[in-house]
């Protein structure tokens, strides 16, 4: 994984080595009494400590729609309270990182579409019959794609042009999460097929590849070239000043018969959703399990109000126990009802390393 060093400064509620929960060794679990949940989901009490009912404190990691999850859950065979820590930077893992945040904010979903696409929506839409989209390798919809997740995505175009010709292009998109440099690949229709990358964010452009065939072409940042002819696919890894390095492709129609497919990945900042680090917390108990991320907490947060030393867990990375309070709103699934929840937690934190 990627960002594990740098999201591991994050992971949530346990003091030892993370891994899957299923597949647990010995001192990875722990039920020091230090480690507790207590207050009310509406009318009823809870209070949920380590050690008692034989709970343990587990942590590990998952993922879920690209994004790497860190989670902590204190549970046993009856209940389980977890919750999970989105990673964040998708764009750029080396971006500075705010450690000992005093707030998460709870991840939301969107309510608009992330990512929206249609035969309109290209520039060259009367040359095009048919689009098939995929997303991660799987048959999404024909024509129009509408996304209303939150990830790290792979989405692909398979364009049937109206003499019955096939072209496919695939780009990852970052839906739901910040994005810290924005460009777009072009070909300026002309004589020469000058290639450009707009930029669309305040950092410059520091360097441009351009691979054209699977080959480095160029390294310039505009280009124009005669040098080739029918459709070719044009990948190009942009790299900003603030350290951002992303790869975008286009396929370009050289014969300039409007059989090109756009870079259609820029649709990825329609939606200003920011789910970078935000954090969303299920719990189960008496057979029904309760969530967060619901349009409710949308201006809510986990407050940290205190960090304490407490020890060093099994790899050595030492560890700061976190007091800390959450009032939000809960959506029990079975029936859509909503409860207020007001709890203290105490849980354990990596400091900084």
């Amino acid at each position: 994984m990627s960002r594990i060093s740098t999201i591991s400064i994050l992971i949530l509620l346990l003091v030892f080595t993370a891994c899957k929960k299923d597949e647990m060794p010995e001192l990875v679990e722990s039920n020091d009494p230090v480690f507790m949940v207590k207050g009310k989901i509406g009318q009823e009490d809870i209070k949920i400590v380590a050690g008692d009912d034989n709970q343990y404190m587990y942590t590990g990691f998952s993922e879920r729609n690209g994004v790497d999850l860190f989670y902590g859950d204190i549970s046993n065979e009856n209940s389980s309270f977890k919750l999970s820590i989105h990673d964040g930077n998708l764009d750029n893992e080396h971006l500075e990182l705010i450690t000992n945040k005093p707030q998460f904010r709870f991840t939301r979903n969107a309510v608009q579409p992330t990512f929206q696409y249609a035969i309109d929506s290209f520039a060259n839409s009367v040359k095009i019959a048919a689009i098939d989209w995929y997303v991660d390798g799987d048959y999404y919809s024909s024509n129009s794609i509408t996304l209303y997740d939150h990830g790290l995505f792979n989405i692909c175009a398979e364009v049937t042009y109206e003499d019955g010709e096939v072209a496919k292009l695939c780009n990852d998109v970052i839906l739901g999460y910040e994005k810290h440099a924005i460009g777009q690949p072009v070909h300026i229709v002309g004589s020469t097929g000058r290639l450009r990358v707009f930029n669309n964010t305040v950092y410059p452009i520091d360097n441009v590849e351009w691979y054209i065939n699977g080959t480095l072409f160029s390294d310039a940042v505009e280009l124009s070239t005669s040098a080739f002819t029918g459709r070719v696919p044009i990948t190009v890894i942009v790299k900003y000043s603030n350290g951002v390095e992303r790869t975008k492709s286009i396929i370009v129609d050289f014969d300039l018969e409007g059989k090109f497919i756009q870079d259609f990945s820029f649709a990825e900042n329609t939606n200003p959703l920011n789910n970078d680090y935000s954090i969303d917390l299920r719990f189960n108990i008496n057979g029904e399990t309760w969530i967060s991320n619901i349009p409710e907490n949308d201006s809510t947060f986990i407050d940290i109000n205190k960090y304490m030393k407490y020890k060093n867990n099994v790899d050595g990375i030492p560890v700061s126990i976190a007091e800390g309070v959450i009032n939000c709103k809960l959506k029990r699934l079975s029936d859509g009802m909503i409860r207020d929840a007001e709890l203290e937690m105490t849980f354990g934190f990596p400091e900084n390393f």
